[in-house]
């Protein structure tokens, strides 16, 4: 039994990829985060720990992040890895 296993974590928290939560249509959540590349009120592109992740859609707004996570508000039209 690994570390993984032993402490429930997921494999994508282990390996440091991004988590990504959605909440409806206009919030969504992002851990494993590193860096804003890009952003505007219709697209945020953000540097990952492993790879980017980029967040499409309207009035967006970043209401909160810190070193590790970030979080975005607005009407989400879709989020690519």
């Amino acid at each position: 039994m690994g570390i993984k296993d032993s402490l429930h974590l997921s494999k994508d928290a282990v390996l440091g990829m991004p988590i990504i939560t959605m909440i409806g249509r206009y919030e969504v959540h992002i851990e494993n985060f590193k860096a804003i590349i890009e952003y505007s009120d219709t697209f945020v592109k953000l540097k990952a720990k492993k790879g980017n992740v980029e967040v499409n859609g309207k009035n967006l707004v970043i209401t909160y992040y810190n070193e590790e996570e970030i979080h975005i508000k607005g009407l989400i039209e879709n989020v690519t890895v």
